[in-house]
């Protein structure tokens, strides 16, 4: 059991949020992008996931990440329990992945469409009060703070196809494509990020490692004032990202029980909203949705040119940006 100074245990302070990218906002679309967070065991034990869907598929695809985050949260209880030991909670987690993938077929059966046309990407941590899990299929961000600095954890090995990720509906996903890493030792602070912050988050030409001055400075502060999701969700959207894709986040730090008044508010599970489709109007089972809007040519989700000079503007920006926020 992870304490404080004064003897109590440490508990999990959450910051959230999720906004549209401007490839999307461009062609009047939502995000593809969901997450979700549960604090369990008095907010001692913490599950959180962030899933992107997939930009061939968008619209529909938002569908698939919402199912996906949705699942995790609901088996937030045991997988907390889990962490006891790495068997367990790698089985745990293969187990809810399993489930992902259920519900996602399910989901596409309702609404008369193939599960591919649901495919999202799906990163989930899973921290206890003294051991920890991370598992992955795609390309999300996981960090935690490892010996005192933020460091990438079970990143996707891209290879020579730099913009092409795995998803938890492509073939054989779960057996080939899905990354775990348990930690005994557990992790006081983490953050979970969708591949859209990759060019403000990563330092990309130097192995993908993370951008520690944000990351240590986002959960000082978190240590000590709660964020609240529009606060985070404002600080996003003003984000150049240099990719035009949605932007999910979710960061957390473990903290004094009566760190900031407000703690009450955080048990329990949030997640983002369901997803919208082209009407605006929320799909609702057995009906169907339209058919996706083209993204612009050439963006690929966004996906920008890897180039040095452009990523330090990037990171000076995000810089100013947060200095403005605090």
């Amino acid at each position: 059991m992870v304490a404080d100074p004064a003897g109590g245990p440490l508990t999990w302070s959450v910051a959230a949020a999720s906004v549209a990218g401007n490839s999307h906002t461009a062609v009047g679309r939502g995000s593809d992008d969901a997450y979700s967070y549960a604090l369990v065991s008095g907010g001692t034990g913490l599950v959180a996931a962030v899933a992107d869907g997939a930009g061939s598929k968008t619209g529909t695809s938002a569908w698939g990440s919402f199912t996906a985050c949705q699942v995790v949260a609901a088996h937030a209880d045991g997988l907390v329990a889990s962490v006891r030991t790495k068997s367990e909670a790698e089985s745990a987690l293969r187990n809810v992945f399993g489930a992902v993938l259920s519900a996602i077929e399910e989901q596409a059966g309702r609404m008369n469409l193939a599960p591919s046309d649901l495919s999202t990407t799906l990163a989930v941590a899973v921290l206890g009060p003294s051991a920890g899990a991370f598992a992955q299929v795609g390309d999300g961000i996981v960090v935690c703070d490892l010996v005192g600095e933020p460091s990438v954890r079970i990143a996707e090995d891209k290879g020579e196809y730099a913009n092409e990720t795995a998803f938890v509906t492509s073939s054989g996903a779960l057996k080939r494509h899905l990354r775990l890493e348990y930690r005994d030792a557990g992790t006081d602070r983490f953050a979970l990020s969708t591949d859209g912050l990759r060019y403000k988050l990563l330092n990309i030409h130097d192995g993908g490692t993370a951008f520690v001055p944000f990351f240590t400075s986002l959960w000082d502060k978190l240590e000590v004032v709660e964020i609240p999701e529009d606060s985070l969700s404002a600080f996003l959207a003003k984000l150049d990202d240099q990719t035009g894709d949605d932007k999910t986040l979710i960061v957390g730090t473990r903290t004094r029980l009566d760190a900031h008044g407000a703690r009450a508010r955080l048990a329990g599970v949030r997640a983002s909203s369901p997803p919208p489709v082209a009407s605006g109007e929320v799909l609702s089972p057995g009906a169907s949705a339209a058919p996706p809007v083209e993204e612009p040519t050439g963006t690929d989700e966004g996906v920008a040119t890897e180039d040095k000079s452009r990523e330090k503007i990037g990171k000076r920006g995000l810089l100013r940006r947060w200095e403005g926020f605090l």
